[in-house]
């Protein structure tokens, strides 16, 4: 008998991830690789900032669209870091308050995905993705917080992977 990890369930049973409100959103590219953007400006005079490759340039397309794909669905920030995207995700309600049929987190996140992958021509990403709900305005101004200072941050940051350009000779 074959003996497989149990795969963990991240998501709030019985949420509902359509529900109005903001998340906090992680997700990451596969082997969590550089593909996305590099940390430049580490200096006194130059404060950290981020450095989109064409692959992170994609990525940016897709969630800057974000609203233009999902009505009432808004981007309130976001950072394209070299491995993985940190973003706050607003849902509200339209239309007066009407609630239309408005798309869930997972797929907000698999419409980014999926549609980057294809603009790039192949996967980069790791499966999945990491969301935390936001409760109130404390926690979101913490979370936006985070977002914004997460380039300084960078080499302290868990998904933090040291970028070696050795060559052998």
């Amino acid at each position: 008998m074959e003996n497989r990890a149990q795969r963990k369930h991240i998501r709030l049973k019985q949420y509902d991830y359509a529900e109005e409100g903001v998340y906090f959103i992680t997700f990451c590219t596969k082997n969590r690789a550089p593909l996305l953007s590099h940390i430049v400006g580490r200096g006194d005079l130059t404060p950290p900032q981020v450095a989109l490759t064409d692959i992170g340039n994609t990525a940016d397309e897709m969630i800057r669209n974000i609203p233009k794909y999902y009505p009432g669905i808004y981007i309130d920030c976001y950072v394209i870091m070299p491995n993985h995207i940190h973003m706050l995700i607003r849902i509200t309600p339209e239309n007066g308050g009407v609630r239309a049929p408005r798309p869930t987190v997972n797929e907000i996140i698999k419409g980014i995905k999926g549609l980057a992958t294809r603009k790039i021509g192949f996967s980069i990403w790791q499966t999945g993705f990491y969301d935390h709900i936001i409760r109130d305005d404390e926690d979101n101004q913490i979370r936006f917080r985070y977002i914004e200072e997460n380039p300084a941050r960078w080499p302290q940051d868990e998904y933090y992977q040291e970028v070696t350009n050795e060559r052998h000779h």
